[in-house]
């Protein structure tokens, strides 16, 4: 007796392993995996200082998102970011100089921001909208952080997503940079602005 209640738990045990292997696989299935379109894709960086407003455009970045659409609803997971901080240009090349010691591009060459947690957002016809939480990293200092993010579907295999975020220097341990013996001076504040085109084999459709 005793051995068939032990035979009936293991088999209940090998379902319930076997039914989440079934649930996750389907999962991992419907998951379409996007990558960005480098021509089509760049970052600015914008902020003030004591004599005008200043920007810094980079279109040396890398993308990877998890895509799933489902009904009227779309699901975002791992969603991977990262940028060569020596990418960053102005028009100013003393400008760039100075952002980029500021930067310590040296030690730490690369912006990375790693999604921490899936979300799911109604669509509206072609277009979706949300805020992405996840790990920001520049000049080494890694802060959690909150992405409002705007999409549109091109097509069940290219996508649109656009979005401005801001942020402090002095949050990722960055000493505003400074020129002209002082006098000119950026501010503490400043905006992360993306646009970014991503593309991929399989069609979104096919995870309705």
């Amino acid at each position: 007796m005793d051995n068939k209640k032990t035979d009936m738990k293991t088999s209940f045990k090998l379902l319930l392993v076997a039914f989440a292997f079934v649930m996750i696989h389907g999962t991992l299935l419907a998951q379409v995996p996007f990558k960005n379109v480098p021509a089509q894709s760049k970052v600015l960086v914008k902020g003030t200082s004591t004599v005008h407003d200043w920007e810094m455009e980079s279109t040396i970045v890398n993308i990877e998102m998890g895509v799933e659409h489902h009904e009227n609803k779309i699901s975002i997971d791992d969603v991977k970011f990262s940028s060569l901080a020596k990418g960053l240009k102005s028009k100013h090349s003393l400008m760039d100089e100075k952002a980029l010691d500021a930067l310590k591009v040296k030690q730490h060459p690369e912006i990375k921001f790693s999604q921490s947690e899936g979300i799911t957002v109604a669509t509206q016809g072609k277009s979706f909208s949300g805020t992405l939480q996840g790990k920001l990293e520049i000049a080494g200092v890694s802060q959690t952080i909150k992405v409002p993010f705007s999409g549109t579907f091109k097509s069940d295999q290219a996508i649109t997503v656009n979005g401005v975020v801001k942020l402090k220097m002095s949050d990722f341990g960055i000493k505003p940079p400074t020129a002209m013996m002082g006098t000119i001076k950026t501010g503490d504040d400043f905006v992360l602005e993306y646009s970014i085109d991503l593309k991929t084999n399989q069609s979104i459709s096919a995870s309705k």
